[in-house]
């Protein structure tokens, strides 16, 4: 590499959902772990991170609450809501980590068994806002279908994980 030429650096961003399930009647537990995307309305968001302080530029965003519901279509990048979306809850737990290079930002849903029941849930989305329908999405998720029941415990924890070099 010469003077002229320059390192191109990278932030990659990569989000992991996990999906836990207790039914609390049989003891049984189950869990499914899915990549899934950033929506082109969650890359604007890192890019506004950048200018956070910046007057005019920062929206503010910060996810606060998942939201679940029943639609079957895959993730896309321009998804702006969820597809049939019926529960939306504030995060019970939110944290960030990181060292060097890498921070892992970790957003997660608790449903007890007085939660949410009557429902099968096949998504889940990462929002900034308490209203149903509304808000920005920041992230979307298909997972295998979980009945939401009395006797059923349900968590949904996000990590996403930025990855410099």
């Amino acid at each position: 590499m010469n003077e002229r030429e320059t390192r191109r650096e990278q932030l990659t961003i990569r989000p992991n959902v996990l999906i836990e399930v207790w039914d609390t009647r049989s003891g049984a537990y189950t869990r499914q772990r899915r990549r899934n995307l950033i929506t082109t309305i969650g890359v604007a968001v890192v890019g506004e991170l950048l200018l956070r302080g910046v007057r005019g530029t920062s929206t503010g965003f910060a996810p606060s609450h998942i939201a679940l519901g029943s639609g079957t279509t895959a993730a896309v990048i321009g998804d702006a809501t969820l597809e049939a979306e019926s529960y939306r809850d504030i995060v019970t737990v939110r944290r960030g980590s990181g060292a060097g290079a890498t921070y892992a930002s970790t957003f997660q849903l608790f449903l007890d068994t007085g939660d949410g029941n009557g429902s099968t849930f096949t998504e889940a989305g990462l929002f900034d806002s308490p209203t149903i329908g509304g808000g920005a999405l920041f992230s979307r998720i298909l997972f295998t279908s979980v009945e939401k029941t009395p006797s059923i415990q349900l968590a949904i924890t996000w990590d996403i994980n930025l990855e410099g070099n």
